[in-house]
């Protein structure tokens, strides 16, 4: 149900995000035309701004009410990270620290129930096992 929910929110970015792109640019050159990065759609921006947009509702994880970020630089061109040598939007401060840790939290806490669990299961069968005629 919510990965239907999350790609039904993808898709209707991504139709707006085309519904934006194909009408004509009301922005003087040069900027950064808009485009859809598979979460987020993007707006024409003029170079050397940074645009900002409210962060994905269905990335768990991430707070609705911050923002993410994405620079066009002077010449017109969406920002590059240089290490992917793509265009990249900064979705960092989407991220709800407290939250991740939390679920941090909960990860390492289930998985040490499982395993003593799992210990406690393997100690019983071994008893059972000795004891067997």
């Amino acid at each position: 149900m919510l990965e239907d929910s999350m790609n039904l929110s993808v898709a209707l970015e991504l139709l707006a995000c085309e519904f934006v792109a194909n009408r004509t640019p009301t922005l003087e050159e040069p900027f950064c035309r808009s485009r859809f990065d598979s979460w987020s759609c993007w707006p024409d921006t003029p170079a050397g701004h940074t645009a900002n947009h409210s962060c994905p509702e269905f990335v768990v994880g991430f707070d609705p009410t911050r923002f993410a970020f994405h620079k066009c630089e002077e010449d017109g061109t969406w920002f590059v990270h240089p290490e992917s040598n793509h265009t990249w939007a900064n979705y960092t401060q989407c991220v709800n620290s407290e939250d991740y840790t939390f679920r941090i939290n909960v990860i390492l806490i289930y998985t040490i129930g499982y395993s003593v669990s799992l210990l406690a299961l393997l100690a019983s069968l071994f008893i059972l096992h000795i004891s067997s005629p």
